[in-house]
């Protein structure tokens, strides 16, 4: 990003974004939770969480917010991340969302389970069995 130019998305405005959809649902919302280490041996942190307790127990799950406002190194952060989510104690998702991540790369996103912000809804709806 070139000095003085603000990013249209970053993943705090993202993680926002899940928040607010999280409450929307009436689910229970935990921001940065932590979780272990990277593989860089730095704090781990789950962005959101999301919860419901149920009459059979607690249901979970980590969000984590993956965005690329223009030019960058989105491809070489994002396999980082998905190892990072496997090492989660809970089930966990990475969503996407921003103009710098190209059509070719978003389709590897997905391949690995990765799905665009504006289908979070939709997998947290199934998810929660809502």
């Amino acid at each position: 990003m070139g000095a003085g130019k603000k990013a249209t998305v970053n993943a705090a405005k993202m993680a926002a974004k899940v928040v607010a959809l999280g409450k929307r649902l009436g689910l229970q919302v935990e921001k940065n939770v932590p979780s272990g280490h990277t593989v860089w041996a730095t704090p781990r942190k789950i962005k959101v969480v999301l919860s419901s307790i149920t009459t059979s127990g607690k249901i979970s799950l980590g969000v984590e917010c993956f965005c690329q406002d223009g030019g960058g190194t989105a491809n070489q952060k994002a396999f980082a991340k998905f190892a990072d989510v496997e090492k989660w104690p809970l089930p966990g998702v990475i969503v996407y969302d921003g103009p710098g991540l190209k059509a070719g790369f978003r389709g590897v996103l997905d391949t690995h389970g990765a799905i665009p912000l504006g289908k979070l809804e939709q997998r947290i709806r199934q998810h929660f069995g809502m």
